[in-house]
């Protein structure tokens, strides 16, 4: 119906570009000056606990471009909505490439679980690395990141990842040592 919402292209449902539903019509929302309280509309709408505020917002078609109509550009939310179609916004013909895409994060993650945040091209393999560490997402840095560390990480995604060089079979990155 008429202000309905939706996320597509993510791996996950609580994932993905933002699609609403207007005039009949499904299509995207520009991402450009979006923020946080405008994620928390669409998590609440979509029925996700929003009181965490772990909820995430990508400008530029993180989950990929959407095709066809974009019905809105700029969103002000103040976050006391319960319908993004009551936010303050602004007809749009913009590209698609700043096409919005929100993430919704239901529960509070477990320390040191990780997370691959995927880029344009949505390639289900390759993302930027973030672990959550001491109440917050972080992202890991490539220094001295080894082949074992790529490994640990792809099984504790539930994943094959590559040829294992040695018999360490670690399967989660908090158990791995740090510095």
């Amino acid at each position: 119906k008429h202000g309905d919402i939706r996320l597509v292209g993510g791996s996950y449902s609580w994932e993905g570009r933002v699609e609403i539903y207007l005039n009949g019509v499904w299509g995207t929302i520009t991402g450009n000056g979006a923020k946080e309280v405008d994620a928390h509309v669409v998590c609440r709408q979509l029925g996700y606990d929003t009181h965490y505020g772990f909820d995430r917002s990508y400008p530029l078609a993180y989950f990929g471009e959407g095709v066809g109509t974009i019905h809105l550009n700029y969103l002000g939310c103040s976050g006391t909505e319960y319908r993004l179609i009551e936010c303050y916004s602004v007809s749009s013909s913009r590209s698609h490439y700043a096409d919005w895409s929100v993430t919704c994060l239901n529960d509070i993650p477990e320390q040191g679980e990780v997370k691959l945040f995927y880029n344009s091209y949505n390639n289900y393999y390759r993302g930027l690395l973030q672990v959550w560490v001491n109440g917050r997402w972080g992202v890991v840095s490539d220094t001295a990141w080894t082949i074992e560390d790529t490994n640990i990480v792809c099984r504790q995604l539930g994943r094959n990842g590559t040829s294992p060089t040695d018999s360490d079979y670690t399967t989660h990155l908090a158990t791995c040592c740090h510095e």
